[in-house]
């Protein structure tokens, strides 16, 4: 579901179950399953204790959503006629909300603003502009000579990596990974995002040398919440990798997995 299509949802909730003019759902199934039906005053996050309906949580400000892991928001405002959708990758997600109320809510009125065709434009730049960091760093390091296309191998580990191996040239660095027997390939680009499918998911990859010994690939699932950044760290004995994931149900923090160069 793209955030569009979540904005869509929280619309069709807005006109009370209507949509292009024809009635889908009861405006009454729509009362109930955005109205408190379940206490759920003992939690602590102002809003996660407003109540919850059917698959619905109640907000500040006689508000109410539908919620996914790690920021995933369809925030329905009946008082302002607004709906907010938010997808994201975050931890703290009762922030998120804060932020919400915090600069469009207060920025919301009763009637029309007046038109700001310079504000309108500036806006449009600053969308323009927005992206994902890239890792900062160098593009190369004296390091690669000496470590390209040399296969490590790791011992059994959680992410089940059995080697990798890495390459560089042109701006771009190349991660071949096998595990469980097959063998995969990532390109990562330098300052920007190498856009690619792997493992039948689209995915957006960069690298960076960051010290000379070390070289750290961020991958973005562009479908999903979810980014990996891979550390390399070579001396003379081999690789020591650790996997930092931004969000996760479990854990987030994989390694240090150490290796000698095969």
């Amino acid at each position: 579901a793209r955030t569009e299509d979540i904005a869509k949802f929280g619309q069709f909730y807005l006109n009370r179950g209507r949509w292009n003019g024809r009635q889908l759902i009861s405006p009454e199934w729509v009362k109930l399953a955005t109205s408190a039906q379940i206490d759920n005053s003992m939690r602590t996050e102002p809003d996660w204790k407003v109540g919850y309906g059917f698959q619905f949580w109640r907000c500040r400000h006689n508000a109410y959503r539908g919620d996914g892991a790690f920021g995933q928001y369809c925030v329905v405002m009946p008082d302002q006629d607004a709906v907010v959708a938010i997808t994201s990758g975050v931890r703290n997600m009762q922030q998120v909300l804060d932020l919400v109320w915090e600069h469009l809510l207060r920025a919301m009125k009763d009637s029309a603003l007046p038109s700001d065709p310079s504000a309108q434009s500036q806006l449009l730049q600053t969308i323009g502009k927005l992206a994902l960091p890239t890792i900062p760093g160098g593009i190369s390091s004296a390091v690669e000579s000496q470590v390209a296309g040399r296969k490590f191998r790791f011992s059994e580990n959680p992410l089940q990596m059995e080697s990798v191996s890495l390459s560089w040239g042109n701006a771009q660095c190349r991660m071949q990974i096998e595990r469980g027997g097959s063998s995969a390939t990532i390109t990562a680009d330098f300052a920007k995002w190498a856009t690619q499918i792997h493992d039948g998911e689209p995915v957006a990859a960069c690298y960076a040398w960051t010290e000379p010994n070390t070289c750290k690939i961020l991958i973005w699932h562009t479908d999903t919440p979810f980014s990996r950044t891979y550390t390399f760290r070579f001396s003379d004995q081999g690789v020591s990798l650790s996997v930092q994931q931004n969000v996760a149900f479990g854990p987030t923090t994989f390694g240090p997995f150490e290796s000698s160069a095969g």
